[in-house]
């Protein structure tokens, strides 16, 4: 049996399966140390404005309704319609992940098999439909450009603020795959393709990693 996954950039081990708080969620396969790096959302990325990011919302862009999201500043990213772990990523207002400028760091110390949430605040452009929260019935709404980099930048200092040694924060590109919900290789023999130049957005199809058994 062969089964097909896509890149995307992780740098832990990570799952999609029925989430406690709403339809399919993102949780962790193995321990996270806080201030590690989870993902890197940029990659493979296509970046919009913010005038053209609304446009296409409301001209109904399902493709952009279901992958868009604010990257840095008034710059929007969306990506093709490949399964991505970042498109599974819910929404507390207690998030356990820090999005900050298209990247996702470990706010704390995080256990094997733990949902991982963001706040969708700093995803939103303040003109998106509000994202109600399922828990809490509340309705989340984004914050401008500047005000975002504030808010996340100073989260951000923050975090770091507390850790005092790099031991277990280093990126290692060890997962840059995503699997569907439900389907797991039944055996280690991975073959992975890795592209050498990650930092460049890349606008052409992927080669997808396939898991032999």
């Amino acid at each position: 049996m062969e089964i097909v996954a896509f890149i995307t950039m992780a740098t832990i081990k990570m799952k999609v399966k029925k989430s406690d708080i709403q339809g399919l969620g993102l949780f962790t396969d193995e321990f996270v140390k806080k201030g590690k790096v989870i993902m890197v959302w940029l990659f493979d990325a296509k970046l919009i404005d913010e005038t053209t990011y609304i446009s296409e919302q409301q001209k109904g862009n399902v493709n952009m309704i279901n992958t868009g999201s604010r990257a840095v500043g008034d710059v929007f990213l969306h990506t093709d319609e490949k399964p991505r772990y970042e498109n599974f990523i819910n929404h507390s207002e207690n998030p356990n992940v820090l999005y900050c400028a298209g990247v996702c760091y470990a706010l704390k110390d995080i256990e094997k098999d733990t949902e991982l949430t963001t706040d969708y605040t700093y995803l939103l452009s303040p003109k998106d439909e509000p994202v109600v929260d399922v828990n809490t019935s509340k309705k989340i709404t984004g914050v401008s450009a500047l005000e975002c980099l504030k808010k996340t930048s100073q989260l951000l200092a923050d975090l770091f603020r507390e850790i005092n040694e790099e031991s277990g924060l280093e990126t290692t590109i060890n997962s840059p795959h995503c699997l569907l919900p439900d389907t797991k290789p039944q055996s280690t023999s991975v073959s992975c393709t890795f592209f050498p130049n990650v930092i460049n957005y890349r606008h052409e199809p992927l080669t997808p990693i396939k898991f032999s058994t």
